[in-house]
């Protein structure tokens, strides 16, 4: 049986929006068709715990007729023989997503270790793009070790980032200076993708159907806190989505 690629989310920094990538790139491929797996690594369990709660709310009397198919998600930890979950994973489906904790230790070089391509989510800072640089050692000293063909790869993607910002752009050149490959569309900070997430839904589920995705979210709200989406900056968002998506699905060929 054919093996799957595994793609890892690693950083040395939390916050930088890794599940949320991963939970959206993950159900763009499964929507494009590609058997996809989401496999959380994180003591958090940010995954499991959006998968969980992505059940419970379609049964949502809103959402009959409304496609909640996602893509599947397993849990693997540190303490169990991960090694040999994610590699039988992989018989199964064409892509597997793998998402850490915001930490680079042994567990999460591992993990780096036995994939076919790294992504790096950074934030529109110097700061922020330090301690990327720690994934970025680690991916070239993996590749003194491998053959030619079988290099691993390695992409960042700006995240929770204003793009026309100059801070975006600066921390887009130094990336590009750093010889590294840079995503061609960023993810933009927006209220709307922390508010969807709480629900189990994803950008794109909100893209689909913006009103309705607005109306289940606020009746978990108090009048006082309901929200109204951009539907424009949604579609934007979840265009954004599907070309790193696309792109990701190029550089793994």
């Amino acid at each position: 049986m054919r093996k799957g690629k595994i793609v890892t989310l690693a950083t040395q920094k939390g916050g930088t929006g890794k599940s949320t990538i991963a939970l959206n790139i993950g159900h763009a491929l499964h929507c494009k068709g590609v058997r996809v797996a989401i496999v959380d690594s994180d003591e958090q369990a940010s995954a499991v715990s959006f998968y969980g709660q992505r059940r419970i709310t379609a049964n949502e009397s809103e959402l009959v007729g409304f496609d909640m198919g996602f893509p599947e998600v397993a849990k693997i930890s540190s303490n169990a023989p991960y090694r040999k979950q994610l590699e039988r994973i992989t018989e199964f489906y064409d892509v597997v997503i793998v998402d850490t904790k915001g930490e680079f230790d042994q567990f999460q070089h591992d993990l780096l270790r036995m994939s076919d391509y790294v992504i790096s989510p950074v934030q529109a800072s110097e700061f922020d793009l330090e301690p990327t640089k720690l994934v970025r050692d680690a991916v070239a000293h993996e590749n003194t070790q491998r053959e030619s063909d079988e290099q691993l790869g390695l992409s960042y993607v700006l995240s929770k980032v204003n793009p026309s910002a100059n801070s975006t752009k600066h921390v887009a050149r130094l990336i590009g200076d750093m010889g590294c490959h840079l995503m061609s569309r960023s993810i933009r900070t927006a209220d709307v993708i922390s508010a969807v997430s709480a629900l189990g839904f994803t950008i794109l589920d909100a893209a689909k159907n913006t009103s309705m995705i607005n109306q289940v979210i606020n009746k978990r709200r108090h009048p006082s806190e309901r929200a109204s989406f951009d539907k424009d900056q949604v579609l934007d968002i979840a265009e954004s989505v599907n070309q790193i998506a696309d792109e990701l699905m190029e550089r793994l060929k």
